[in-house]
């Protein structure tokens, strides 16, 4: 079964984008013993809560198993965006920590 994660920053272009590919790096592609079905274990979108409209916003909180919101009002704050690059090592190594401790809580 494929985990549908939507992770939230306020623009949706360092943290919440870092957090979702980490995540999909993740994932890999499983294939099943009979070798003809791909499935995917995690699927991950960022979104910035800034930028979207309240009605898509809703939306795609609906399609989601997992939300995590790391905007600087969000429930998973990490800090402000000092990062300006989805890629830094330093803001991966959070978004490490971060995904482990939300699965842990699951």
């Amino acid at each position: 079964m494929t985990t549908k994660v939507l992770t939230i920053c306020n623009g949706g272009n360092i943290r919440s984008v870092a957090l979702a590919r980490y995540i999909k790096d993740l994932n890999g592609i499983y294939i099943n013993l009979q070798g003809d079905e791909e499935v995917i274990k995690y699927e991950a979108i960022a979104v910035g809560k800034d930028v979207m409209t309240d009605k898509s916003m809703d939306y795609m909180k609906q399609w989601a198993d997992i939300i995590i919101d790391v905007s600087d009002n969000g429930e998973h704050f990490i800090g402000e965006d000092v990062w300006n690059d989805a890629s830094n090592p330093e803001l991966i190594k959070k978004m490490e920590e971060l995904w482990k401790s939300v699965v842990e809580r699951r």
